[in-house]
Parts: C-alpha cells; sequence; structure tokens
C-alpha cells in the first residue's frame, strides 16, 4: 500500500518553495539594482570625457588675443558678463540641482572665444607676416536648461542654435590666467583649466554625480601672464 503525503510534509515543501521564490525575486531586483548603477555611473564618465575631448580640441587652436579692443577668451559668469561688448551673449542661467555645501554648488563659468582664420580650408592658420589671422566669428560654451529640464553644454558660433556636446551638466567651470572663480587655482600661463560637474540618475531614482577636468595649453598667450 503506497503511502502518500502528510499534511506537515505537504506545508514544509510550500514554506521551501515560498522561500526559494523569494530569494529568486531579491536576487533578481539585486542585479537588475546593479545593472542600472553600472549603467548610470558608465554612461556619466562616457559624458564627461566626451565634453573633454571636444573642449579641448577647440581651445587647443584658441589663444589668447586682443582683437578690436576685446580680450579673448572671455568668461561669462552664469550667462552675464561685465563688458558691453559680449551683451549679446548674455543668457538666463542654467537650471541647478545643487545646494550649498554640494561639491558642485556654484555659478557657471562659460566661455567666449576667437579661432584662427582657416580661407583656404588645409586646417591651418592663415598667417599675414607671420602673424595668425583670427575669424572674426565667436564661439562659446553655455550651459543651458532644455524644455525638458535637462542642462546641455552647447557649443554656438555667433549665436546661432547651437549643437549640444554633452548632457547633465550641473556646472562648468572655464578658468582663464585672468578670469575664473576665485577659490580656483591659479592657472598656467597660456592656458585654460576646464572643469565639468556633471549629475545623473539610474532608472530607480539614485543620484550620481562625476567631476572631469583637465588644463589645456592655447595656441598663444601674453608674455606678461
Amino acid at each position: 500500500m503506497e503511502a502518500g503525503f502528510t499534511l506537515l510534509e505537504i506545508v514544509l515543501v510550500v514554506v521551501v518553495l515560498a522561500i526559494l521564490a523569494r530569494t529568486l525575486v531579491q536576487s533578481s531586483s539585486s542585479m537588475s539594482q546593479v545593472t542600472s548603477t553600472g549603467g548610470a555611473e558608465g554612461m556619466l564618465q562616457m559624458e564627461g570625457e566626451r565634453i573633454l575631448r571636444e573642449v579641448v580640441g577647440d581651445l587647443r587652436r584658441s589663444g589668447y588675443v586682443t582683437l578690436d579692443g576685446h580680450d579673448y577668451p572671455h568668461v561669462l559668469v552664469d550667462g552675464a558678463t561685465d563688458d558691453a561688448w559680449f551683451d549679446r551673449h548674455e543668457h538666463p542661467p542654467a537650471a541647478s540641482e545643487a545646494r550649498a555645501g554640494d561639491p558642485d554648488f556654484g555659478p557657471n563659468y562659460e566661455i567666449i572665444f576667437r579661432l584662427p582664420g582657416d580661407a583656404d580650408g588645409d586646417g591651418r592658420p592663415d598667417l599675414v607676416d607671420g602673424e595668425i589671422q583670427w575669424s572674426p566669428a565667436e564661439i562659446s560654451y553655455t550651459v543651458l536648461t532644455g524644455a525638458d529640464g535637462i542642462n546641455r553644454l552647447m557649443r554656438r558660433v555667433e549665436l546661432d542654435d547651437g549643437r549640444p556636446v554633452g548632457t547633465h551638466v550641473e556646472r562648468i567651470v572655464f578658468a582663464t590666467t585672468v578670469e575664473g572663480p576665485d577659490d580656483f587655482d591659479v592657472v598656467p600661463k597660456h592656458c585654460v583649466r576646464v572643469q565639468v560637474f556633471m549629475r545623473r540618475r539610474s532608472e530607480n531614482g539614485s543620484l550620481y554625480r562625476g567631476t572631469y577636468q583637465t588644463t589645456v595649453r592655447l595656441r598663444n598667450g601674453p608674455e606678461t601672464l
């Protein structure tokens, strides 16, 4: 005569299966969270490095120069300037999530600069009597908040609509040999220091931050600085 399962055995099996199911769900949730976290951090890092590559490539071709009585590069502080020549570049400050005490809290120090002329398109600066001829176009890197609430670093040529260089920029600082935050380290002669602070949230809402910085030597600069 075959013996069936007792009620106690059935209850034990149900309990064990429930524990296993709960463990699998928690494991799956943990793996999903790890994937989301790694994805957010990875995307933030790639974005920050991409921003620096483009900015550095631009600035290396630029230089410290006085044109039409105005010095370049010129720095905007949260979209404002103290030189009426650059008034047309002014814009409302970008939205900020950072609060006092956060490492990425503070105004944006954006930049306006000029590049050498290249009329023949050979990739080399136009020269007259050995002196660089500068393009009349003013180029700027500014942080603007889109309709979606996301901050984008925009590269603009003569105030065109601009091209987004990177997203999720909480703050950017361009410090020259004469302009920049008071608490910023002294910038070496002929250089510009760039610091990009970024914020991005993962799918589960966790906040991740990244800071990416470098110092760029420009093409030339005043020997007195």
